[in-house]
């Protein structure tokens, strides 16, 4: 695993990881865990992925519940010399990064938090989330970006050639050099 890739001379730049803020000490351990794994293998941002919606209970309400945990681990990875981002994650029904609504509720309610901005992701998750809405809700606050085209908007995912689907890549651009 890791240890064969640092043999290498590389090193990790960016860890992703699931983390259930609504399961209180399991979320509150499995943080620290991620986080400290981040430092020890020399990675330099975080991409925290909240865990699903339960299904038992209001969207909204579950979403607000996952706040404070994630207050707390961002402070944790930020204490630690880290850089926490959560990505428009657009894949599954379930998880609150697949809307534009719960991602700007996480930005909102923690200011130290940044957008790893997937250029495709709300396009496949196909519930008319817009991109370039989300990124000027997050103006000044993206830390990392993808890109990626697609043919055809909604979830084929039939990929284009960047640039040539449907994606609006050039105007994220524009908007990412304008925003330093």
């Amino acid at each position: 695993g890791m240890d064969n890739l640092l043999r290498t001379g590389l090193k990790p730049v960016n860890f992703y990881g699931d983390v259930d803020f609504l399961a209180a000490d399991q979320g509150a351990a499995k943080a620290d865990e991620f986080i400290a794994s981040a430092v020890r293998y020399g990675a330099k941002v975080i991409m925290i992925i909240p865990g699903n919606f339960t299904g038992k209970a209001d969207r909204d309400d579950e979403a607000r519940r996952m706040i404070p945990g994630l207050k707390a681990m961002v402070e944790k990875a930020i204490a630690a010399g880290l850089l926490p981002t959560m990505e428009d994650a657009g894949a599954s029904v379930g998880n609150p990064t697949s809307y534009r609504k719960y991602l700007t509720m996480f930005m909102d309610e923690v200011p130290d938090l940044r957008l790893a901005l997937d250029s495709g992701n709300l396009s496949y998750a196909n519930r008319g989330d817009d991109i370039l809405l989300l990124m000027r809700h997050c103006r000044g606050r993206v830390g990392h970006v993808h890109l990626k085209d697609f043919a055809e908007a909604g979830p084929t995912r039939k990929r284009a050639t960047l640039g040539y689907g449907v994606i609006p890549n050039r105007e994220i651009i524009e908007s990412v050099k304008r925003e330093g």
